[in-house]
């Protein structure tokens, strides 16, 4: 028989409502080992709680309210610290995917899956690169965060669970869709300024442009391989040079690449010129690539879409039905 899950959604933008449809209103798309029960969302400002669950017709109506709204439904409330709310919805597992910010990042949702046991999957970056604890010892096996980096390709999951038992030396990607078109765009003659201002028509730059710019993105990801892989990294330990003022030449296939010395401990993001025989030059378009390397002399080429709210989604589904699968095991 398959038993419940009880999720709590913090962050109502366009991943956490591209998931909800996806667990309750496109259920065709997904397999799941559980029912879900969404009990609670949360945005900016506010809250929705449903103790017994969420019905169909309220999670259309929940999908339906304005952004920031989530306040003024009738399940609303002002309250949306997740220690209160997750003790008000009683839920078996956190859902992260507020937005990563970097100068203030938001520890709240581990801190409360802590003090009630229950397990996160998240998609937001700045907490696991800028505090790699988070993923050390017993508690990091309950943190699930492979939406993290390259979303719609399972490497995290190669590096945590495939290549348990074996040494890797070294991990290369090609990790930000945004920095790939625009280096694109300029190899083709478009100035860089040019070159950002489609990036922003096809809505590939981050709110905040110096996360793609900066190769703050990137960075942060790197930091998250390099803990996976055994090496504990913060954002700051991450040598990083951006990408504004390159002047590739004619069809120069230039990319940010991420370069994890996981023995030596060096790591290194920025923009280089990618050789032709490289598996890195399958970085293209929206594609990302990630080379894995290891002491017996083989190696791993991924290579599939980053992020965006389906692919972001459906990683954390995937995810979701990890953490139950150890949950029952472990109850």
């Amino acid at each position: 028989m398959v038993g419940t899950y009880r999720i709590m959604v913090r962050g109502f933008g366009g991943v956490g409502r591209r998931l909800v449809q996806l667990l309750f209103l496109e259920r065709q798309l997904t397999r799941l080992p559980f029912k879900p029960v969404l009990v609670a969302v949360t945005d900016s400002r506010g809250s929705a709680v449903s103790r017994i669950g969420f019905r169909g017709w309220e999670i259309e109506e929940l999908l339906t309210t304005p952004r920031g709204g989530l306040y003024s439904t009738r399940w609303g409330s002002p309250d949306n610290h997740p220690l209160a709310i997750a003790e008000q919805s009683m839920p078996d597992v956190i859902v992260d995917v507020t937005p990563s910010n970097y100068e203030h990042p938001d520890l709240s949702t581990y801190d409360t899956a802590r003090k009630l046991g229950i397990s996160v999957v998240t998609a937001n970056k700045a907490p696991l690169s800028l505090y790699p604890e988070l993923l050390t010892g017993t508690r990091g096996q309950m943190i699930y965060y492979k939406a993290t980096v390259t979303a719609g390709t399972p490497t995290i999951d190669v590096i945590r669970y495939s290549s348990k038992g074996r040494r890797i030396t070294r991990i290369q990607g090609v990790m930000n869709s945004t920095t790939t078109y625009i280096l694109t765009r300029l190899s083709v003659g478009l100035t860089f300024d040019e070159a950002l201002q489609e990036a922003r028509e096809l809505g590939l730059v981050e709110a905040d442009e110096r996360l793609d710019i900066d190769c703050i993105d990137p960075a942060a990801k790197a930091a998250i391989l390099s803990t996976t892989a055994g090496r504990p990294t913060r954002l700051g330990d991450v040598e990083r040079t951006g990408i504004r003022g390159v002047e590739p030449g004619k069809d120069d296939f230039i990319r940010c690449v991420a370069t994890i010395d996981v023995e030596g401990g060096r790591i290194r993001v920025g923009p280089e010129r990618i050789p032709p025989e490289s598996p890195l030059r399958l970085a293209r378009g929206k594609a990302n690539a990630v080379i894995i390397e290891y002491a017996d002399g083989g190696r791993v080429v991924l290579s599939g879409p980053g992020g965006g709210p389906t692919q972001t989604a459906m990683a954390i589904i995937s995810d979701l039905a990890l953490s139950y699968s150890n949950r029952v095991k472990v109850v």
